[in-house]
Formats: structure tokens, C-alpha cells, sequence
């Protein structure tokens, strides 16, 4: 097959803590997929990281996936919180055979000498069945699903007293207190946070935390829910050195052209910040952190983390001093750039191992004045896949990446040193 292949499973009748569905439980239904509709990372520059949300077309004529079917393969299991996935398969084949989890005959079984390339687009759980009667019978059905945000989002937490420890600790401790069933990998570093009681949604304080350490709580395309420290994102190569040239030349991953809307820029004043205070835990403030230059040009523009749980000045301080690194000038925002998935090899391979908080280089070079090179943060992708006609392209959200800088015990001297 010359194109790449989606592979749409769901696995009936198993509970969504209950770990990894085998094998055999999950139910491929690649075959009833008409369109794919998926939106993961955030939506916007420095916005905070969203539940990742999909939406399946599937041909229903049978009515296998109408709710309430008694007679359909799927009787009293086509439920809300079944277990969800979308994968790429290289060439579109059959899923490769495995030693005591297949079996051999003439109608759908393959060897392969070397498995076909696959990765994970989206792992999670159904949200809502909607069936479209077109006959009497059935006609489509629309499947929407969420990652495990959700759950963290019902998840309540009650008076709940948490130890000083740092952003990755507390993040640890949360999904601890409710008893999280999901994988998770959770960076043990961050800011010190000092001892609170909290009472509320176990998504709303990660999301606090996160935000305060300046690092990325997520749930990753593969279902598994990741916490990165600032310190840590910035002392990452995959943050620091581009993993992909998105461009409009020959040995880069070329992007659709404007007649396709391939590509869309945004330039604006809207999230400057010139000006940041804040406190910590004991109400000792921070060193306003100022910037005259940008206060010139776009006039002041403050932003108060207010009194926290930092428990180090030292912390805070160049958390403020990130921040303002960050959003003191306007950054070009890539809303969207668009690729066609036509390809089994390396382009679409590099794309869909592509990770939030990646850097990658983008190139354009237009018809009059010199070439525009410029390095970016990976902020969120889209899908959009249909049968009719056979369209599938993947779109990144994009950010400019922010000016290095130099913190004390976290970095070494060189060439390429900024001091700030």
C-alpha cells in the first residue's frame, strides 16, 4: 500500500483502570472508520496543556455499535469509558503476527521479516456513542473520546495535607492520593513547594503546580500521563536541538503550500509580559524582574505570581526570570502547519513520533527576500482523516522557541552562553 495506514481499535467489555487490554480484546475496527477528527497539546502559544479529544465517523448500517443493540457483536459492552486507540501503521497492513497471540490461516494472516513501523496517535477512553439513523436500521455513528484528563479532572481530592517536597513529588503525591490506575512517568524534580492542605479536582492542582514549576503536565499520544520540571525540559536535547526541519525544500519535511492553507502565522502584542512579580511561601518577595526595552515598546505589561508555595527565593526568582525571557517581546505563533500523510517512510514516521515540548527548525523561503529560518516549541497537532475522498493531514501548533539563558548549577559555560 503506498499510503499509511490508520489502525482504530476499541476493546469491549474491559474496564479503562484495568491496565493494558491483551491482545485479544481489543477489537479492530478499522474497516468501519469513514472520518478521524483529532486535537491534542494546546491550542494557543503558552496556554495551559488541554485534555487530548478525538471524534470517529463509523459506518453503522449493522447498527454493531448502537447502544442498547442486544443482537450486535458488541451486545451491552458498547459503553462511555471503554478503552480507546488510534495507531499509524507504516503501509496500512494487517497487524503483524506474534508468537501465542495469533493464529495462521488464508484469509488475513501476514509474516513480515521485519514488523511495519507503528506509533500511537491517540490513547484513551469513549466518551459518548452517537448513532445517526439513515435507514431504519442504522447509517453512521459519531465516537468521541478524551484522554485520561478526564479522569483526573472527576477525581476528587478532600482536605488532603501534602509535605514539602518539589513539583514532581507533589504531582507523584496527588496521583497517589486517588489512586490513579494509569501509567504514569512523573519527573521527581521541579521547585520546592511548601506543605498544603488542598480540597478540590486532582486535574486543577496538577495543573497548578505545573504552571507554578513552569513545567508540562500532559497525557502523551500512547495514553501515558507525563510530568517534565521546567529544569528538566530545558536540559533536554529533544528541547535544545531540533528533532525535524519542517520546510519547503529538498531533505526537509515539506508542508502543504498556500493553496492548501498549509501554513498559518500569527504576530501579535496579546501575551507580552515586561514586568513580573511574586512572593514566597513566607511572603518574602522577589526581585522585581523588569524589562525597559519592551516596556518602551509596548508599554508596561505586568504579571504577579502573587503570594506561592515556593518555598527558595532563588527558585522563584528565575522562574520569574524564564517567564519574562518568555513573553517579554511579541513571538510568532505557528497556528498551524499543515502536512498530507502520503507517505510510508521517514516524513510521516518523523511526524508521528513527534512530542509536546519538542523543538523543530522551520523553513520558508518566499518568492522575493531572503530565507526565513527560525526555531520552535512543539505546542499541539491535529488529525484529520477521511474515506472519501482519501485525505489525511496532520497539522502542529507551534511556538517560537524562547531565548536561552544561563542558571547557576544547571548549566556550564560556553561559546553559546547567555547571561541574563
Amino acid at each position: 500500500m503506498s499510503v499509511p495506514g490508520q489502525r482504530v481499535r476499541i476493546a469491549p467489555g474491559v474496564a479503562p483502570g484495568a491496565g493494558e487490554p491483551s491482545f485479544t480484546q481489543w477489537v479492530d475496527i478499522s474497516a468501519y472508520v469513514k472520518e478521524i477528527h483529532v486535537r491534542s497539546g494546546a491550542s494557543l502559544d503558552l496556554n495551559r496543556i488541554e485534555s487530548s479529544t478525538v471524534t470517529v465517523v463509523l459506518e453503522n448500517s449493522d447498527a454493531r455499535f448502537t447502544p442498547l443493540n442486544t443482537l450486535g457483536p458488541y451486545a451491552n459492552k458498547v459503553i462511555p469509558f471503554m478503552p480507546f486507540d488510534i495507531q499509524w501503521i507504516s503501509d496500512g497492513l494487517a497487524t503483524p503476527f506474534t508468537l501465542d497471540a495469533s493464529h495462521l490461516d488464508s484469509a488475513d494472516c501476514t509474516l513480515y521479516g521485519v514488523a511495519p513501523a507503528s506509533s500511537r496517535i491517540f490513547r484513551g477512553v469513549v466518551q459518548n456513542w452517537d448513532p445517526n439513523w439513515l435507514t431504519a436500521q442504522g447509517g453512521d455513528l459519531s465516537l468521541t473520546a478524551v484522554d485520561q484528563f478526564r479522569y483526573y479532572q472527576l477525581a476528587q481530592i478532600k482536605a488532603r495535607t501534602f509535605p514539602q517536597q518539589t513539583a514532581g513529588q507533589r504531582i507523584a503525591a496527588i496521583l497517589s492520593a486517588i489512586g490513579s490506575p494509569f501509567p504514569s512517568v512523573v519527573d521527581s524534580g521541579g521547585m520546592t513547594l511548601q506543605a498544603t492542605t488542598y480540597t478540590g479536582n486532582a486535574l486543577d492542582f496538577m495543573r497548578a503546580v505545573a504552571t507554578l514549576d513552569g513545567g508540562a503536565v500532559y497525557v502523551r499520544a500512547d495514553g501515558i500521563l507525563i510530568f517534565n520540571c521546567l529544569q528538566s525540559i530545558m536540559a533536554s536535547s529533544t528541547w535544545s536541538t531540533p528533532q525535524a526541519v519542517l520546510g519547503d525544500g529538498p531533505g526537509e519535511l515539506n508542508y502543504l503550500g498556500a493553496e492548501r492553507s498549509g501554513l498559518h502565522l500569527s504576530y501579535d502584542e496579546q501575551q507580552i509580559v515586561n514586568q513580573i512579580d511574586g512572593a514566597t511561601a513566607d511572603g518574602t518577595p522577589i526581585t522585581t524582574v523588569n524589562d525597559a526595552t519592551s516596556q518602551t515598546n509596548y508599554l508596561t505589561r505586568p504579571y504577579d505570581f502573587g503570594s506561592t508555595d515556593a518555598v527558595t527565593l532563588s527558585q522563584l526568582q528565575n522562574r520569574a526570570v524564564y517567564e519574562m525571557l518568555s513573553r517579554r517581546s511579541p513571538r510568532l505563533r505557528v497556528d498551524a502547519i499543515a502536512f498530507e500523510m502520503t507517505d510510508p517512510n521517514l516524513a510521516t514516521a518523523t511526524l508521528i513520533a513527534l512530542d509536546l515540548m519538542q523543538r523543530v527548525t522551520l523553513v520558508r523561503r518566499p518568492d522575493k527576500g531572503s530565507t526565513i529560518s527560525h526555531d520552535y516549541i512543539v505546542q499541539g497537532f491535529e488529525h484529520d482523516y477521511t474515506i472519501e475522498p482519501y485525505r489525511w493531514e496532520m497539522r502542529v501548533i507551534l511556538s517560537s522557541a524562547p531565548d536561552p539563558f544561563w542558571v547557576l548549577g544547571t548549566a556550564a559555560l560556553d561559546t553559546g552562553t547567555i547571561l541574563v
